[in-house]
């Protein structure tokens, strides 16, 4: 490696000496929008266990009761009603997950693509 290469390397990798890896490795990643966009969907796929341990608090509380008890209060088909529509909150958050899922993992790998890519692109 001649004095000429050495310099232009050593003017290239200048910048990234002063700040620290994680700097280094944030200015790396391309579409700063992706960024975004898994970090909203983690944080959905985050809220997703506690809300199903609230959903699931509810079906036990309807039907730890005594069946009468919703019959003479509520009438006949409220108990199944709200079982119905606790039910398909369930439903309604697996799909928010598969979701979430699917858009965090695309979000997060196309990232480290970029960033593997600029990496080499540097070190070669």
């Amino acid at each position: 490696m001649d004095t000429e290469e050495k310099k232009k390397i050593d003017e290239i990798l200048a910048k990234y000496k002063t700040k620290s890896d994680f700097a280094k490795v944030m200015e790396l990643n391309h579409p700063k929008s992706l960024i975004v966009v898994a970090i909203i969907s983690a944080a959905i796929m985050g809220t997703t266990q506690p809300t199903l341990g609230i959903v699931f608090s509810k079906v036990m509380n309807l039907l730890a009761v005594p069946i009468e008890y919703w019959e003479l209060i509520e009438g006949p088909d409220y108990l199944m009603d709200e079982v119905d529509f606790w039910s398909l909150m369930v439903v309604v958050l697996a799909f928010v997950c598969l979701f979430c899922i699917s858009v965090r993992g695309a979000a997060f790998s196309n990232l480290g693509q970029n960033v593997t890519m600029k990496i080499r692109t540097i070190l070669y």
